[in-house]
C-alpha cells in the first residue's frame, strides 16, 4: 500500500514538475514572462559600412539591468534604418536574452559630389545621406543628374584607366549623354548612346592632356576644341 502511495506522489511531482517547465517555456516565448533581462546584442552580418556603435547607441539599451521585453521593437527598428548606411532591419528578440538585429546595408561604389560637398553613392544611384570629411582619394566622382546604373557607367571607365586617371568628375546630362570634367580643367562634351562607344573615342583622340576649356565631342565626325 505504502509503495503504492509513494508511486503515485512521484508521478504526481513529476507530472506538475513537466507541466511546470512547459508553462514557463510558453510564457517566456508569448512574451508574458518580464523576467529575463536583455543580456546580449547580435548584429547580423557584421556591419561593414554602418558603425557598429552608431547600431548600438540607437538602440537604447538601459545601462541597468532589464526585461528583454521592455523594448519596443518597432521603435528599436525605426531608429537603426534612420542610419543612412541601413537599407532594411529586422529585430527580434530570444527568452535566452539575446536581441538579433539582423541589417542589410546600403553598398557604396562611388561619390556624388552636389556642389559642395561629397557624399557616398550606391549601385543603383542611391546617395546615403553622410557628408564626407574629404574628397576620397579614389572612386568615380558623379555629379548632376543620377544615373539608375551607376555599375554599368563604373566598368565602362575602368575599361579606360588613362581616361580614368585624369578624370575629376563625370555629369549627367538631361539623363541622355556626359560632360567629363579633367583633372586639368578642361570640359568635354561626350555624344549621346553607349558610353564605352564614347569613351573609345575620347582614348583615340588623345586629347585628354590638350590643354583647352571645351572639347565637344557631340558631332561624331569632328572634335570641337575651344583654347
Amino acid at each position: 500500500m505504502n509503495k503504492k502511495i509513494t508511486f503515485w506522489v512521484i508521478a504526481a511531482l513529476t507530472l506538475t514538475t513537466a507541466l511546470y517547465a512547459t508553462a514557463r517555456s510558453l510564457i517566456a516565448f508569448s512574451g508574458l514572462d518580464n523576467s529575463t533581462n536583455l543580456e546580449t546584442v547580435v548584429i547580423i552580418p557584421s556591419p561593414r559600412f554602418a558603425n557598429r556603435d552608431a547600431i548600438i547607441s540607437v538602440l537604447s539599451i538601459s545601462k541597468t539591468p532589464s526585461s528583454i521585453y521592455d523594448y519596443n521593437l518597432k521603435d528599436m527598428q525605426k531608429r537603426v534604418m534612420e542610419i543612412p548606411e541601413i537599407r532594411s532591419a529586422v529585430i527580434k528578440r530570444r527568452p535566452s536574452g539575446r536581441l538579433y538585429v539582423t541589417i542589410a546595408e546600403a553598398e557604396p561604389v562611388a561619390i556624388w559630389f552636389d556642389g559642395q560637398n561629397y557624399f557616398p553613392m550606391t549601385k543603383g544611384g542611391e546617395v546615403i545621406n553622410r557628408r564626407l570629411e574629404r574628397r576620397p582619394a579614389q572612386g568615380l566622382v558623379f555629379s548632376g543628374l543620377r544615373p539608375k546604373d551607376t555599375i554599368t557607367v563604373i566598368r565602362a571607365f575602368n575599361r579606360f584607366p588613362d581616361i580614368a586617371s585624369r578624370t575629376d568628375r563625370i555629369e549627367f546630362i538631361e539623363g541622355r549623354r556626359w560632360n567629363l570634367y579633367t583633372q586639368a580643367g578642361t570640359k568635354i562634351m561626350l555624344p549621346e548612346g553607349d558610353l564605352s562607344a564614347a569613351l573609345s573615342r575620347l582614348d583615340d583622340l588623345k586629347v585628354m592632356n590638350r590643354k583647352a576649356r571645351l572639347i565637344d565631342l557631340r558631332d561624331g565626325n569632328r572634335a570641337l576644341v575651344t583654347p
